[in-house]
């Protein structure tokens, strides 16, 4: 299909998405625009990135075949309203947090390719967990392209759109759950004799390399906790610690928990 990307709204996660798709080279200058609310905003990403960003959002249906919604959940219903008449076969992309694909076909008056999708937060480092799931309008030929454009910003996962209020819960709020325990592992690095710095980097990478070792060898953590820890060793007086306060438990409550909530805030 004729990849011409088009961005509605350019908050974080619409600059995010720019900035991944012109640094992997997924699409060019000349094909990629942006609208949003803010002149300001439109300015200033208009000069960092060479591309065109109107403030009315027609103006980006027009000049796109993909067209990426990417504002607050709550602005969605009004956006969907305003490119109504604009929208003629462009495919309708959403990562607007618990909009669900219904709602979106529900507030427009054609029958276009919706897809769902939600990114997480580290995709502004290009580390980002990306789920997607599409409307059977959705041909193979633009599922593939869809997944390709996101993939510029992290790991792309294809799943069914009734599972997506637990990818919220784990990979959406997943990183505040991480970003936590970051703090607890820094604050003991600097009341063992660190400086927060080292800390920080020390704890950080540690958490980065965990997360590839599970990626990459495909084992399970329980296997890869095993080949850390050694018998009367320092990992094992670590993790008496950490089963003592039950923090594998917390963590998994707290992905419940997470997940209830983005199931009660569907639309």
């Amino acid at each position: 299909m004729d990849k011409k990307i088009g961005i509605i709204g350019i908050g974080n996660m619409g600059t995010t998405l720019i900035a991944g798709l012109l640094r992997a080279g997924g699409v060019s200058e000349d094909n990629l625009c942006a609208s949003d609310v803010s002149a300001q905003r439109c300015y200033q990403v208009s000069k960092t990135y060479r591309i065109k960003c109107f403030s009315d959002n027609k103006m980006v249906v027009k000049n796109s075949t993909i067209v990426i919604i990417a504002v607050e959940p709550k602005h969605v219903q009004v956006v969907l309203e305003d490119i109504n008449e604009a929208l003629t076969n462009q495919v309708v992309v959403s990562i607007a947090a618990g909009v669900s694909t219904e709602f979106i076909k529900n507030h427009l008056q054609k029958k276009v390719p919706i897809v769902r999708v939600m990114p997480n937060n580290p995709c502004m480092v290009g580390e980002g967990m990306i789920a997607v799931s599409s409307s059977p309008e959705v041909s193979e030929e633009t599922l593939k392209v869809i997944m390709e454009i996101f993939s510029s910003v992290g790991q792309v996962l294809l799943l069914d759109e009734s599972v997506f209020s637990a990818v919220t819960g784990l990979s959406g709020s997943g990183p505040a759950f991480i970003y936590l325990a970051l703090e607890g592992l820094i604050q003991g690095g600097v009341k063992s004799g660190l400086t927060e710095e080292a800390a920080m980097i020390l704890a950080a990478q540690t958490v980065l390399g965990s997360g590839k070792m599970v990626l990459e060898t495909k084992m399970h953590p329980v296997k890869l906790k095993e080949m850390v820890g050694t018998p009367g060793g320092t990992t094992i007086e670590g993790l008496k610690e950490l089963e003592a306060h039950d923090i594998k438990t917390a963590f998994s409550k707290a992905v419940e928990r997470a997940t209830q909530r983005a199931h009660e805030l569907k639309m």
